[in-house]
């Protein structure tokens, strides 16, 4: 039998409509879980966001004396909302106001779904970690909190301290390499806050990206063999909040560096693998990097490890010669940690770093590199070296035969023309 037309001629059969209604009924559905899907994703990323700006405020509240061990994920964040109270703060140099804003809550995440990311605490290497299974949290803001008074918390900081009435670097008790030997050098009387710095780095030699898109091409030339020394660009944005005249400043300042290279924030890893055997390391690529048009970069070496594993000591106060970071900065004196010496010129874009405070031994053949698009202020204090004059005569004096292996290797380059 045929089926008559709803609604006259010209009309839809019933068979018609229910076969609309059915093909809407599936769009929707499939809107609905895109839609779902979508809004699971922006969730899942939001709090991976969360996390690394949690752990940061973890990274400084630890090093500001702060105790974030036997905690659990609400706990740790109470604390991180506490300020020191006063017989702290007239005792230590740090940070004495809360680190996390009084506003965060944790969440219970209450689902069982493997989908869906939750923030679990590890109270052993106290930090958040993004998981999708277990028990874990989420982080939101209670809109109905209004203001109340800080709570207050006693603590402890040991990366700075007196002795003899002095403030000195004292990251441990293990003596340190200076520029005229081992000991712990002090580096000024007056203690400070570290965070009223002027808006002008009073460095002699910080590099500005030239190039228009801010492009850097970098060669890795050469590195000496033996090492697992580490180099990275480190951009210098927002670092004008450091008051590099007092020793807690210079110790943040040094501290943020190495976390941007270490989490990639603002900073481009050059070499990040090791040689830890065989002849000296001639190392062939290329590479491209991209920073801000007009960004002030440094370059950052660990002599001996890895970026994390300098950050992690600076964090815990056992940083040893060996991973101490050391930079191409300076500010016009052999004070640490910006040493003078530490960076030299060879023309054609090429750049040395020794990697022994305040100069070293003076050899510069630990690291070096060809990059383009960095350009030197003119009142530069960076050593200047005519490359194919200096390396074969100090070389000799060291007792390194390598001088051929290393002309070789700036000839293929472009830093030294051929003979």
């Amino acid at each position: 039998m045929k089926a008559e037309p709803v609604g006259g001629v010209g009309g839809f059969s019933l068979v018609e409509l229910l076969l609309i209604v059915g093909v809407i009924g599936v769009i929707s559905s499939i809107s609905l879980v895109s839609i779902s899907n979508t809004r699971l994703s922006a969730e899942n990323t939001k709090l991976a966001s969360d996390v690394a700006s949690v752990n940061r405020s973890v990274d400084l509240y630890r090093a500001n004396g702060g105790n974030a061990s036997d905690a659990t994920a609400d706990e740790i964040i109470r604390r991180m909302q506490t300020v020191a109270d006063a017989d702290t703060a007239a005792a230590i140099l740090g940070m004495r106001h809360n680190f996390v804003d009084r506003r965060v809550r944790v969440r219970p995440v209450n689902t069982s779904s493997s989908d869906v990311a939750r923030a679990i605490w590890d109270a052993d290497n106290q930090r958040f970690n993004v998981e999708y299974s277990g028990s874990g949290v989420k982080f939101v803001f209670d809109e109905e909190m209004v203001s109340f008074a800080p709570v207050e918390e006693a603590r402890a900081i040991t990366s700075l301290r007196t002795q003899n009435g002095g403030w000195v670097w004292a990251f441990s008790d293990v003596p340190r390499i200076t520029a005229t030997g081992a000991g712990s050098p002090s580096v000024g009387s007056v203690p400070g806050t570290g965070l009223t710095g002027s808006p002008d780095f009073p460095f002699t030699n910080a590099w500005t990206i030239t190039d228009p898109n801010g492009r850097v091409d970098v060669v890795d030339v050469y590195r000496e063999a033996g090492y697992k020394t580490r180099l990275a660009l480190v951009s210098l944005e927002g670092m004008e909040i450091y008051d590099l005249t007092t020793n807690q400043g210079r110790l943040a300042f040094m501290t943020e560096l190495v976390r941007r290279a270490a989490e990639k924030d603002r900073a481009q890893v050059i070499i990040d693998r090791s040689i830890t055997s065989g002849g000296n390391g001639v190392q062939e690529f290329s590479e491209t990097y991209y920073f801000r048009p007009g960004d002030t970069v440094a370059a950052v070496i660990i002599p001996d490890g890895s970026f994390q594993d300098s950050y992690d000591r600076l964090l815990s106060g056992t940083t040893t010669d060996q991973t101490f970071p050391l930079t191409s900065l300076n500010m016009g004196t052999t004070d640490p940690p910006f040493y003078a010496n530490q960076l030299a010129s060879l023309g054609n874009d090429g750049y040395a770093l020794e990697d022994i405070a305040g100069g070293g031994d003076a050899d510069y053949d630990d690291i070096i590199f060809k990059a383009s698009g960095l350009g030197m202020p003119e009142n530069s204090t960076t050593r200047e070296i005519n490359a194919r004059e200096y390396y074969p005569t100090r070389l000799q004096q060291l007792g390194k035969g390598y001088w051929n292996e290393l002309e070789s290797a700036l000839e293929t380059s472009g830093i030294i023309t051929p003979n």
